[in-house]
């Protein structure tokens, strides 16, 4: 669980980075409370569909409450189902942002 957070974390960090954005100085990073909000800003004109904004920040938000879950919450059981959804939820993250750092290169 962790890992499909962390990737779909970082994704999310490098766009918010492309579109030149700096963390606050006293931080290396954004929080993980911010960073899905900060993530849904900065898609910009990529994404004109506030929906598709709203899902990809939903999405990152949900990874890290399974993250936390998963790492913190011992009577927590991480099932099968929960970790097929993390797995879908980040790759989306990922390939949204691989689609919309490619065409920033054009």
């Amino acid at each position: 669980m962790s890992r499909y957070y962390y990737a779909a974390y970082q994704a999310a960090t490098a766009l918010i980075l492309y579109r030149r954005q700096t963390p606050p100085e006293d931080r290396g990073a954004w929080s993980h409370a911010d960073t899905p909000e900060l993530f849904r800003e900065h898609l910009g004109i990529a994404l004109r569909s506030s929906h598709s904004k709203r899902r990809l920040s939903d999405n990152l938000r949900t990874l890290y409450l399974l993250r936390v879950d998963a790492d913190y919450v011992s009577d927590v059981t991480v099932g099968e189902k929960a970790v097929e959804a993390a797995r879908k939820m980040s790759g989306y993250v990922l390939k949204v942002v691989e689609d919309v750092l490619e065409e920033g290169r054009e």
